[in-house]
C-alpha cells in the first residue's frame, strides 16, 4: 500500500521544472541504503554481460546506464528484480524488434487515425498518446500489427521526453466505442507494454466519454492493474480540455465544435446568413404585393402585417389564375374555385390565424359564463347594436 502511494504522488504531482529530472537520473549519488547508485548500476551491468551475453548493446540494451538506472529506480533498487525485469524487457525489444519499427512499417493502421501521438504537450509539457477506440475492430484489424503500432507509438512518444518530463500521458478516446471495438487480447498486451517494458513511464491515463457498453470490459481489466488502476481516470472531452491543454495544444478530436473547423464552419455560417437574407428579402416583396393588392381590394391588413378582410380573399382569387374545369371551361374563384383546395394559395392570417381562446372559461356566482375573450366582446357589441335598432324601428 504504501509503495501504491508513493507511485501515486510520483506520477500525480505536476512534473518539476525543465533539466531537473535529467539531471536526477545521472547524478544521484546515493540508493536509499546508502549505496552508490554508480555502483549498482555497474553491478546490474556485469550481471547482464556474465549471465546474458547474448543481449543487444547500445542505446537500450544491456550496458545502457540510462535504461538500467531506470529499472533499478522502478525495482526500489533491488539489483535481483532489477536484472529479471530488465532482462525480459531487452529480450522482448530484441524479439520485436523495436528498433526497426518506422512508420512505413506500421503504415496500413497508422493511416487508419486509430491512435497517434499528438504534435503538442499538454500543460505538464508530457507528450501524448491518443487511441481512438470506436476505429479499433480486432476481428477485422492483424493482433500482431496492432501490437507492432502500439510499440512504434510508444518509442514515438518517449523519443518526443522534453528535459525535466519523465512519462507521457495517454487518452483514450471512448465516444463512440461499442462492443465490436472491445479486444481484451490487446489490453492484456498494453498492460505488459507498461508495466514490463516500460514500467513509470505513464504517467496517467484519460478514459474519455465512456460508454455503459465499456463498464463489464473495465470490470475485467482494473483487477490486471493492480496499483496502476490509481493512473486511471474516467472524465469528458470538456474537462481534457480545459484542465490538460490550452486553445492552442488541444488535440484535434477534442476541440470544442466552434474551433473544429473554423474555415468551414465560416464558410458554413455565411451560407446560412446569405440563404436566409435572400428568403427572407423575396417574402417581403412577395408579402408587400400581396399587401398592395388587398390595400387596393377593401382588405386590411392586421397588427401582425398580415392581410385580413374581404380584400384578402379577392387577392386570393386575383393570384390564382383561371384553369380549365372539368368541362374545359376556365372558371375563376367565386363560382366554381379556379383551382382545387389543395392547389389553391394559402395567405397567411387569413385561412391560418393564431388562436384567440386561451382555454380557460370563466363563470360568475350564477354559473354563467363570464365573456372574457376579444370576440365574445365583439359578438356582445355587435347583439347590443342589433337590440337597439330593433327597438328604434318599433318606436
Amino acid at each position: 500500500m504504501a509503495a501504491a502511494c508513493s507511485f501515486r504522488s510520483i506520477v500525480r504531482a505536476p512534473p518539476p521544472p525543465r533539466g531537473l529530472a535529467r539531471r536526477s537520473v545521472f547524478c544521484c549519488s546515493a540508493a536509499p541504503g546508502g549505496v552508490s547508485t554508480s555502483k549498482l548500476v555497474m553491478e546490474v551491468k556485469e550481471r547482464l554481460e556474465r549471465e546474458h551475453p547474448g543481449l543487444p548493446t547500445g542505446r537500450s540494451g544491456r550496458d545502457d546506464d540510462e535504461m538500467i538506472l531506470w529499472f533499478l529506480k522502478d525495482r526500489k533498487f533491488a539489483v535481483d528484480e532489477a536484472v529479471s525485469k530488465l532482462t525480459k524487457a531487452i529480450k522482448w525489444r530484441q524479439d520485436f524488434h523495436v528498433s526497426e519499427l518506422s512508420e512505413e512499417s506500421v503504415k496500413g493502421l497508422f493511416q487508419t487515425g486509430k491512435a497517434y501521438v499528438h504534435s503538442s504537450f499538454d500543460i505538464y509539457d508530457r507528450p501524448v498518446l491518443v487511441v481512438v477506440a470506436a476505429k479499433h475492430f480486432p476481428s477485422k484489424q492483424d493482433p500482431l500489427e496492432n501490437e507492432k503500432l502500439c510499440a512504434f507509438l510508444v518509442e514515438k512518444a518517449l523519443n518526443k521526453l522534453p528535459t525535466g518530463t519523465d512519462n507521457i500521458l495517454g487518452i483514450f478516446d471512448l465516444r463512440g466505442f461499442r462492443v465490436e471495438n472491445g479486444d481484451l487480447q490487446f489490453l492484456k498486451f498494453l498492460i505488459d507494454v507498461f508495466y514490463y517494458y516500460y514500467p513509470k513511464r505513464l504517467g496517467q491515463v484519460l478514459f474519455v466519454d465512456a460508454p455503459f457498453v465499456f463498464q463489464p470490459m473495465w470490470q475485467l481489466v482494473k483487477p490486471l492493474l493492480k496499483q496502476y488502476a490509481s493512473l486511471v481516470r474516467f472524465c469528458d472531452a470538456e474537462t481534457v480540455r480545459k484542465e490538460y491543454f490550452t486553445e492552442e495544444t488541444v488535440p484535434p478530436d477534442f476541440r470544442s465544435p466552434c474551433l473544429a473547423a473554423p474555415a468551414p464552419m465560416g464558410l458554413c455560417l455565411s451560407v446560412a446568413l446569405w440563404k436566409d437574407k435572400v428568403y427572407a428579402d423575396r417574402r417581403r416583396r412577395g408579402h408587400d404585393d400581396v399587401v398592395d393588392d388587398v390595400t387596393m381590394m377593401g382588405g386590411g391588413v392586421s397588427d401582425y402585417g398580415l392581410p385580413v378582410g374581404a380584400g384578402a380573399f379577392k387577392a386570393e382569387e386575383a393570384v390564382a389564375p383561371p384553369t380549365p374545369s372539368a368541362s374545359g371551361v376556365l372558371e375563376r374563384a367565386g363560382g366554381t374555385p379556379a383551382r382545387p383546395i389543395w392547389q389553391r394559395r394559402v395567405l397567411m392570417g387569413v385561412k391560418c390565424q393564431l388562436p384567440r381562446f386561451s382555454g380557460m372559461i370563466l363563470y360568475d356566482e350564477r354559473g354563467r359564463p363570464v365573456c372574457g375573450g376579444v370576440r365574445d366582446r365583439a359578438r356582445d357589441q355587435e347583439k347590443h347594436a342589433a337590440a337597439i335598432n330593433i327597438l328604434r324601428d318599433m318606436l
